[in-house]
């Protein structure tokens, strides 16, 4: 075979990958919202970008995505082989190249079941097969082109495939902690996108192989000192600050784990299998109460249980707190229109009432201790809860919430509670996604003052109300029938933030940082400590 025709096809094949790739990603992310958010939907669902079963297109998306490319990089693969003079270790390389290639078309051929909200176990297992062979491909292309003497372009992919491995790394961590099904699969797209940088990289340096006199010299052996040890160097400082980053967001997640004081568990809800992690402290009360978290949208119960830190909370009540994990985007709240919700099959009422009957019966939970909160689209179920639920909850904490219908009324839910709850609502004034004075960003929002005005009148608030102002926060509170009370703690400047959150986890989730001027876990677990279920039921 003539080596100059098929470094021209190797190098056009890099072209056409890079560019394919970047063009089906763009094509099928999803639309409905602009910026970080859209990047941010792809990572923490990426199924939305590789398709599930009844998505439209999904056939067109798997050849653009994954069975072309499949070729493209077969034939990149070969070309490197080639340029590598054809030595062990680019055989090895072109290997785990073609082998990234053929689990690249299983992760296209098993789609995400969009009827059971389940993913394909030979989906998951083809994306980490997938993310080692290209990763150890690239690296070990590198070791041969050097080898090889290309050692301009093999110095690119061997330093290329070390930032690709730990980008892997992280990403499935990432992915992870902002609950994706299968965390490998954010890592694959994080990783298209560098490699899309290796694809083009390679391609040109295939295509100024192939010029005229571009043949290759005689290989020598791979001058290790200075390199190997750079790149030993380089290594060993990824793994250390990725050591670090990881370990300061999960460390004490992490422990609480391996020690069993933190468990994960399922319920099998309809035909939907649902996911909660749950925290036990070392001293629980004998009649414990039950703190269920609820995360925002794309979020995850790790997510929350490292974010608020309300693992402190449950040691210092000596009570259980839950993290329940929700489906796709989230929950099925109040004003849900096609863009969000709306899940068929999923009832997350049910989920949440499985959930506090399991805890009932297994921990002999307090059934007058049994609480809400949540931030963002788990603060608006808080508010379904507390209507839906009130039989069964004390109290509820929405932040950085709403309630409302699709045309923006807190009136027009209809919520009627079976029994007065006690409510705390932390909200910022400055809140850009759910907006103080109502509005629609994603979906209309009702009025701050008009969602708390419908918990004022189902619980029976008397008029009057007491009110203090500590910084910027100001509280005031309502009491109400059956020893109920609706409180607020408003804060004048306030984002789309849980006040108090770890500074460290708090950009996964939200580009706001967090406001400090409150700390809403330990506030909202003492108005918990200080609020049972109300004796009596409304008039």
């Amino acid at each position: 075979m003539r080596v100059r025709p098929l470094l021209v096809a190797s190098s056009l094949a890099g072209l056409a990958l890079a560019g394919l790739w970047c063009f089906t990603f763009l094509v099928f992310l999803p639309g409905r919202v602009g910026g970080l958010l859209l990047l941010r939907d792809a990572l923490v669902l990426p199924d939305r970008v590789l398709g599930w079963q009844d998505a439209p297109h999904t056939v067109l998306q798997a050849y653009l995505m994954f069975y072309v490319p499949a070729v493209l990089l077969s034939l990149l693969a070969i070309g490197l082989w080639t340029a590598s003079m054809r030595s062990r270790t680019a055989t090895v390389a072109a290997a785990l190249l073609i082998g990234a290639a053929i689990t690249g078309v299983l992760v296209g051929a098993f789609p995400y079941d969009g009827h059971t909200y389940q993913a394909s176990p030979v989906r998951g297992t083809a994306g980490a097969v997938f993310l080692f062979s290209l990763t150890c491909g690239a690296i070990l292309s590198g070791v041969g082109l050097r080898r090889s003497q290309r050692r301009g372009l093999g110095l690119f992919s061997l330093v290329l495939g070390l930032v690709m491995a730990w980008v892997a790394v992280v990403a499935s961590a990432l992915g992870a902690f902002l609950g994706a099904k299968q965390p490998q699969l954010v890592a694959l797209i994080t990783l298209q996108a560098l490699a899309a940088v290796w694809y083009v990289g390679n391609g040109i340096g295939l295509a100024w192989l192939s010029r005229p006199g571009g043949r290759a010299p005689t290989p020598r052996r791979f001058p290790v000192p200075h390199v190997g040890k750079a790149l030993t160097a380089l290594g060993t400082a990824i793994t250390a600050v990725t050591l670090v980053i990881v370990g300061g967001y999960f460390g004490p997640s992490a422990a609480a784990q391996l020690t069993g004081r933190t468990q994960l568990g399922s319920l099998r809800i309809g035909t939907v299998d649902r996911t909660y992690r749950v925290y036990r402290p070392a001293q629980v009360a004998a009649r414990p109460g039950l703190v269920i978290v609820l995360h925002g949208a794309y979020g995850s119960g790790l997510q929350m249980e490292v974010w608020t830190h309300f693992d402190s909370q449950a040691d210092r009540l000596r009570w259980i707190a839950a993290y329940p994990d929700g489906i796709l985007d989230g929950w099925d709240t109040f004003g849900d229109g096609p863009d969000w919700g709306q899940h068929p099959g999923v009832d997350d009422v049910q989920f949440v009432a499985a959930l506090i009957d399991h805890f009932e019966a297994t921990d002999q939970v307090d059934p007058d201790r049994v609480y809400v909160t949540g931030i963002s689209r788990g603060a608006m179920m808080s508010y379904r809860l507390g209507c839906e639920l009130a039989s069964r909850i004390a109290a509820i904490a929405p932040v950085a919430g709403n309630m409302a219908t699709e045309s923006g009324s807190a009136q027009g839910v209809g919520c009627r509670p079976a029994r007065p709850i006690s409510v705390l609502a932390i909200q910022g004034t400055a809140d850009p996604e759910v907006p103080f004075h109502g509005g629609r960003t994603d979906i209309i929002y009702a009025p701050f003052d008009d969602v708390i005005g419908v918990w004022r009148d189902v619980d029976a608030c008397n008029a009057s109300s007491s009110a203090g102002t500590s910084g910027p926060v100001t509280t005031t509170t309502w009491l109400c029938r059956g020893g109920s009370a609706v409180e607020t703690s408003v804060i004048a400047g306030g984002v789309h933030a849980w006040p108090g959150a770890r500074p460290t986890a708090q950009p996964l989730l939200l580009t706001h940082p967090p406001d400090d001027a409150l700390d809403a876990s330990t506030a909202i677990a003492d108005f918990f400590a200080s609020h049972r279920r109300a004796s009596t039921p409304p008039a």
